[in-house]
């Protein structure tokens, strides 16, 4: 790690000193001497910054707060550990701190520098709380194709998950379908009623949990081929389960998911006006890694003085 003195973030390197600016912040890099300062921009407590924080700040255009900083770095920080990985990418492909300072950080993928996201007619952003959709035209594009491009996500080990802060009954939160009823990824957090929660299979196979409203985390996780080896999780509680169909895994639909909605084989389809503020990708979710990520985003949450 880095250590974070306010506006400087210093690393020791063998060489000698050359300068460069960073987001209007000052970067020392050593090709030839002793020491490697790489400023971070904003004022306060001295913090050890991740590896992973620096690597997501990294060619920003807009500076994100010191304080905004320290949040994200201390959601990281206890992320990783509670978990036990040592790297976010060792758990996830993609993850959107849609609850962010700018546009800009929360359609920035966390996990590496790819599969930054594009907000498409435009979806209102509320700073620190998320995006919004409009049920009509509006969601993002996360440039993330699981089939061709999942890591961590594979056919019969993945989740999905997403963090709302409205409560409606309509729409779907993450998805990518095939033509229906092919092959489909799609979380919905409430749907007439419901959380709906599909992976990797038929479009007529649905885990389903009755629910009374949509807010905070949703995920959708499998470990297996069945249709009965994936799970819907709300908040830190397994919801009791029913399902739609008994058809095992087939494949990953091989398109972009879509956050506020679902790609329906490359259109846009079931489009939510909720709003929301984290949306990921990954490898399964054990009840002990659901709770580790909840706990983790609801810290983070609560730090901005969101209400969650």
């Amino acid at each position: 790690m880095a250590k974070v003195y306010g506006t400087i973030t210093q690393l020791g390197v063998s060489g000698s000193i050359t300068q460069k600016g960073v987001r209007g912040s000052i970067v020392q890099k050593g090709v030839g001497g002793n020491i490697v300062e790489s400023g971070v921009s904003g004022s306060g407590s001295d913090y050890d910054a991740d590896a992973d924080l620096l690597t997501y700040i990294e060619g920003l255009e807009t500076e994100l707060s010191a304080g905004q900083l320290a949040l994200l770095n201390t959601f990281i920080v206890n992320l990783k550990a509670g978990l036990s990985i040592d790297n976010l990418s060792d758990a996830f492909d993609v993850i959107y701190i849609l609850a962010n300072e700018t546009p800009e950080a929360a359609l920035r993928n966390l996990v590496k520098r790819l599969h930054d996201a594009t907000a498409v007619n435009s979806p209102t952003f509320t700073a620190l709380e998320g995006f919004t959709g409009n049920g009509s035209s509006s969601y993002i594009d996360t440039n993330y194709n699981a089939k061709t491009q999942g890591i961590n996500y594979t056919k019969d080990n993945c989740s999905l998950g997403v963090y709302c802060r409205t409560n409606t009954n309509a729409g779907a939160d993450i998805g990518a379908q095939e033509v229906y009823p092919g092959n489909g990824i799609f979380v919905a957090a409430r749907l007439s009623g419901k959380i709906y929660g599909r992976i990797n299979e038929r479009g007529t196979n649905n885990a389903m949990s009755t629910i009374a409203d949509s807010l905070g985390m949703t995920i959708t996780t499998r470990n297996g081929s069945a249709y009965n080896n994936k799970v819907n999780y709300r908040n830190k509680t397994s919801p009791a389960m029913s399902y739609s169909g008994t058809a095992i895994t087939d494949r990953v639909p091989d398109f972009n998911m879509y956050i506020l909605g679902n790609n329906k084989s490359g259109t846009p389809g079931v489009l939510t006006t909720r709003q929301t503020s984290l949306a990921f990708a990954g490898k399964y979710i054990t009840t002990g890694m659901r709770d580790v990520i909840v706990d983790c985003f609801e810290a983070y949450m609560n730090g901005k003085g969101v209400i969650t």
